[in-house]
């Protein structure tokens, strides 16, 4: 905001027209940034929705200011890895390291379980 006083100034000084162009620049670039841009490249980077971005940026600003700005998206990342490490152990996903949906595996003292080891070929490796 700095920079657009200045560029507003020197403006000022050229044609009405060139005025006009670059208040109208700086209207837009101050609301783009922080309304579009920051939420997505946060999103991008913590792993946030924009969405929640936004809201806990303006929520933190809103309840402490500047400190509250800075301080809300690594809040907001951290209550987000809070609840969803608490969703996962309230609900446990099936076992990874279980068979596939279907697939029959024998118990070890059963007659699949025995033809397998029976039918299973030695290997040697020759020099």
């Amino acid at each position: 905001s700095l920079g657009a006083v200045v560029g507003i100034l020197v403006a000022s000084t050229q044609p009405l027209w060139r005025l006009v162009a670059v208040v109208s620049f700086y209207i837009i670039v101050l609301n783009v940034e922080p309304h579009i841009l920051v939420p997505r490249i946060m999103a991008r980077v913590v792993g946030m929705s924009p969405l929640l971005t936004l809201v806990a940026l303006l929520t933190g600003i809103k309840l402490m200011g500047i400190l509250g700005g800075l301080l809300a998206v690594p809040v907001a990342a951290a209550l987000q890895v809070i609840v969803q490490e608490i969703l996962q152990e309230l609900n446990p996903p099936d076992s990874p390291h279980g068979p596939a949906p279907g697939v029959e595996v024998a118990a070890p003292g059963t007659a699949g379980s025995e033809d397998r080891v029976a039918h299973a070929q030695p290997t040697t490796v020759r020099r």
